[in-house]
């Protein structure tokens, strides 16, 4: 009776498990241009492989040599208590400039990737299994920064100076 117990509940969780599982990391073929993107919620490691590795290599290990270091020294103090969206598209030449910048600093200030949510998003600004209307999503990228469940602040497509510089005046504010 015990064993059959415990099949019938390992049953069921690995059944809420498969239908609730969101799947990570999920690439895309346009079919107009052939272009590979990846869509849904991704991690750092889908960019680290090709097609997309490429430009976001090259960006990360441009950035962590030209950041401002007095900057990212000041963010070390604040990042770390925040929550951090990333809404990206891999086909948007923003996104490919300052997504990779971004985890540049996310890295030196030491965030933790499970302060971090990353979502590729398609020429729509849609991602599958992802509610993105009440962000209200026009440009990308777009980093909508959090305080304990409250947006502070976000930064559209291009930051006003430098990235360090615009995440540093939104966590300050905590």
């Amino acid at each position: 009776m015990v064993k059959l117990f415990q099949i019938v509940v390992l049953s069921v969780f690995l059944f809420i498990n498969n239908t609730f599982a969101q799947k990570i990391n999920q690439r895309l073929i346009n079919n107009n241009n052939g272009e590979e993107i990846l869509i849904g919620v991704c991690t750092k490691q889908a960019f680290q492989q090709q097609p997309f590795s490429d430009w976001f290599i090259s960006e990360y290990n441009l950035y962590r040599n030209i950041c401002d270091k007095a900057v990212t020294d000041s963010l070390k103090k604040y990042l770390p208590k925040c929550k951090i969206e990333v809404v990206l598209a891999t086909w948007c030449s923003d996104s490919r400039q300052h997504f990779p910048h971004f985890m540049c600093i996310k890295d030196i200030c030491n965030l933790p990737d499970s302060s971090l949510t990353i979502i590729c998003v398609d020429r729509e600004k849609l991602a599958p299994d992802v509610q993105l209307t009440d962000k209200k999503i026009d440009f990308v990228p777009t980093f909508i920064v959090y305080y304990k469940g409250k947006e502070i602040g976000r930064i559209i497509e291009t930051p006003e100076e430098n990235l360090e510089k615009h995440l540093l005046k939104i966590v300050q504010k905590i």
